[in-house]
């Protein structure tokens, strides 16, 4: 839906089982580039480069957990947009000024959001709200608050 905009660019990074799928539908893009799987230390740096996370899921994956990439994105300070059923985890996003959630029937909608930030501007986060919202809820004082809890309760 977006092959022909030159204002876009989506980086493609890893080896999952779609992989070679993906590529033979997106051969006539010319805005979309595939890089291999990146060792985890190098994740933050090639997260600082995009405006945005995309975060496509299948219907339903999204349970009682976060996609892992979901904390060390926002750390980055870089807002979200994730395509998955609606759900708590999908409401979080628009709620906290941290990125966007459309469900997999509504990609049109994510197709104009990124033109909409990419051309338009009139779209815009806070990135320090993103990097406040992972420290808030990601942090390792945090989780071990979370242990804590567990631990008295057994």
């Amino acid at each position: 839906m977006l092959r022909d905009e030159d204002s876009i660019e989506f980086h493609i990074i890893g080896e999952g089982v779609k992989l070679n799928k993906l590529k033979e539908k997106t051969v006539t893009c010319k805005n979309i580039r595939f890089f291999g799987w990146q060792p985890q230390n190098r994740m933050s740096e090639i997260y600082s480069y995009c405006n945005i996370e995309i975060i496509p899921l299948h219907y339903g994956v999204i349970g009682n957990n976060v996609p892992s990439k979901v904390a060390l994105a926002l750390a980055c300070g870089k807002p979200i947009l994730n395509i998955v059923e609606d759900s708590y985890y999908s409401q979080i996003f628009e709620r906290n000024g941290i990125g966007f959630s459309v469900t997999q029937k509504e990609v049109e909608k994510a197709k104009y959001f990124l033109l909409d930030i990419a051309k338009n501007k009139t779209i815009s986060f806070d990135n320090k709200k993103c990097v406040d919202f992972a420290e808030k809820t990601y942090s390792k004082n945090n989780i071990d608050k979370i242990i804590n809890c567990c631990e008295s309760m057994v």
